[in-house]
């Protein structure tokens, strides 16, 4: 799947946005759910510079129906300046084609919301949506 978020955070914020554009492997389905542990990194943009925000153990919770899903992060940052706060995301997207699931199957969908906060001593930070989306090839079916 192909991932692209782009995250906005408030003026009083130390970072000033949070991107993901990566391809990454993983499961999806049309109605379910998923949930995983995983080490992983969004791209920080803090002072006008890109910087790693490392996240040793993402915890990751994604449930779908008919396509859409509403997905759920928390962990720990490991590395950088914002090393010891937490990292919060609730994300909710809207599949592209409501009928993808049950005919030529659901390769897209939208970002239509997201809350992501950093919290602790060190940055921080109030986000919310700027724009995002996911890409699935191949379509998934149920």
């Amino acid at each position: 799947m192909t991932v692209w978020k782009s995250i906005k955070c408030n003026e009083k914020s130390v970072i000033s946005g949070i991107q993901l554009n990566a391809t990454l492997a993983g499961e999806a389905t049309c109605n379910g759910y998923h949930s995983w542990e995983t080490p992983f990194t969004y791209t920080a943009i803090v002072n006008g510079k890109p910087e790693n925000l490392t996240i040793g153990k993402l915890l990751v919770y994604y449930s779908y129906l008919n396509g859409n899903m509403v997905e759920v992060n928390t962990g720990t940052i490991t590395e950088g300046r914002c090393k010891g706060d937490v990292f919060f995301s609730a994300n909710s997207y809207i599949a592209d084609d409501q009928f993808g699931c049950s005919g030529k199957g659901m390769s897209s969908v939208t970002m239509k919301w997201i809350s992501a906060q950093v919290t602790g001593k060190n940055c921080l930070s109030n986000c919310q949506l700027d724009n995002g989306y996911i890409k699935l090839n191949p379509a998934i079916h149920d």
